[in-house]
Order: C-alpha cells, then sequence, then structure tokens
C-alpha cells in the first residue's frame, strides 16, 4: 500500500507521540508497570498503534528493522513512533540485553523489511 501522506503521517506523529509521552511521565512518576489491559488503569492500552503507525512510516525509508539496534540510527529517527518506544523500552530495561528483556520486540529486527513489520 502507498505511504501515508505527509499531513497525515504529522498529524498521527503529533498527536500519538504526545499520548505516549504523557503515558511514560506518569509510569516513570508513579513507577508503574506497562502490562496491557491488565495494567495500572489501562495506561498502555494503545501502545500498539505506536508499533503499527511507526513501522508504516518507516516503509518509505531505505533502513530495515535490523536498524534498531544501532544507537546511532535510533538517535537519528527518534521522532519516530516505533523507535521512540523501542528507545523508551531500552532505557528503562538498560540493565539487560534487549533480546532477553523484550524477545518478541527483539525478533522483529530479524524481519526483512518494515512491510512484513507493520
Amino acid at each position: 500500500s502507498p505511504p501515508p501522506s505527509p499531513q497525515l503521517s504529522s498529524a498521527i506523529n503529533d498527536i500519538f507521540s504526545a499520548y505516549y509521552d504523557l503515558t511514560q511521565t506518569l509510569q516513570l512518576t508513579y513507577n508503574l508497570e506497562p502490562a496491557g489491559s491488565h495494567g495500572v488503569w489501562g495506561l498502555d492500552d494503545y501502545y500498539c498503534l505506536s508499533y503499527l503507525f511507526g513501522s508504516s512510516l518507516l516503509c518509505s525509508t531505505t533502513s530495515s528493522p535490523s536498524d534498531v539496534l544501532s544507537e546511532s540510527w535510533r538517535e537519528d529517527n527518534k521522532s519516530n513512533l516505533y523507535v521512540g518506544r523501542i528507545r523508551f523500552v531500552m532505557e528503562l530495561k538498560s540493565r539487560a540485553p534487549f533480546c532477553e528483556h523484550s524477545p518478541m520486540l527483539h525478533s522483529l529486527t530479524g524481519v526483512e523489511s518494515w512491510e512484513k513489520v507493520r
């Protein structure tokens, strides 16, 4: 499918980035554990959308899902929703390797293209 229009991409990034920033702030401030629909007040029920929207926006780039493992690539693409959530997870769980604390997210780095991720 064709990539989203620049206006739609911008709106998605702005709205969902603000939402995720708020939920992350609440999680960090009150030491809440993100745990899906059964978590504290369901704060992260919609986190899956950041991966869907973010990977969709990356479909039009020359990067691949394995680039997520590169710290410099994550820094260069930190405004992307997918990359922003990966960065948050890696910062929050920095004591263990990514492949150990987030095996499902890590497994996506072996997928050949962003089209397959989304």
